[in-house]
């Protein structure tokens, strides 16, 4: 019996509250999406970003990439090459430009905060 099942077997269902990662509570269901084909929840790369963010990731990295949800339902691709100060941008519906302007400065906060500062560029890419 693994993990998930024995937490079943205990009366848990997906709806459970089972932890927390910082802000964000985890459900079992959350769990049981890490294992089928199932969409991956808010909630798991919320907690994810959050570990991620309370390391220093910037020290020995060139590149950071990664996914970036706009809104609450649509994700999207951020791309920073560090030693080129140079940030992609991909959006499925279109790159505009005042999110683009809204991630550079999201970026740059970020960034300097860890020690690495601009200028930051936005990269376009080829329709």
């Amino acid at each position: 019996m693994n993990d998930l099942e024995t937490l079943k077997s205990h009366g848990l269902n997906s709806e459970d509250a089972i932890g927390t990662v910082g802000p964000f509570k985890l459900f079992l269901g959350s769990l049981e999406a890490l294992l089928g084909p199932f969409e991956l929840p808010d909630e798991v790369m919320d907690a994810l970003f959050y570990i991620i963010s309370r390391k220093n990731i910037l020290k020995e990295a060139s590149a950071v990439f990664g996914p970036y949800l706009v809104g609450e339902c649509h994700w999207t691709l951020f791309h920073c090459n560090l030693k080129e100060g140079a940030i992609t941008y991909i959006d499925s519906l279109g790159e505009h430009p005042q999110r683009c302007s809204q991630i550079i400065e999201n970026w740059s906060i970020f960034a300097a905060r860890r020690g690495c500062h601009g200028p930051w560029k936005m990269i376009k890419r080829i329709p």
